[in-house]
């Protein structure tokens, strides 16, 4: 499948394919290449990334914020690599920042209201 990374400018998006390379097993995980590029929305085109994806944010190599639907809150997930991240909550009134423990390398998540935020739970080890 193909998922939208990020906006590189007003008119192109960073985009990431994901291929299949070795089904999971009972035992193992299934093993996945990934392919980053760079589409312009208007003409179509698609080009290779000219380094702007390799950039690092303290020492993440991607941040994604997702604000609460007041906006009093945001929802920070930081990416050390494809399988790790650091999650946060942060109090936009007070610039309290809360790190939530536990392993996770799922992105998928979303506000419940204006105070949760859901986030599925998976983990390399255990039940996952």
């Amino acid at each position: 499948g193909s998922s939208i990374q990020s906006w590189i400018s007003e008119d192109e998006v960073k985009v990431e394919k994901t291929r299949l390379v070795k089904p999971g097993t009972a035992t193992e995980e299934a093993q996945f290449a990934y392919e980053v590029s760079i589409v312009n929305l208007v003409t179509g085109q698609t080009r290779q990334p000219a380094g702007e994806e390799k950039q690092q944010m303290d020492g993440y190599m991607l941040v994604k914020e997702t604000p609460s639907p007041d906006g009093q809150y945001r929802f920070i997930q930081k990416w050390k690599n494809k399988y790790t991240a650091d999650n946060f909550v942060e109090n936009r009134q007070t610039g309290e920042i809360i790190q939530i423990q536990g392993d996770n390398y799922l992105e998928l998540g979303g506000w419940l209201n204006d105070e949760t935020y859901i986030l599925a739970a998976g983990s390399m080890e255990g039940r996952g």
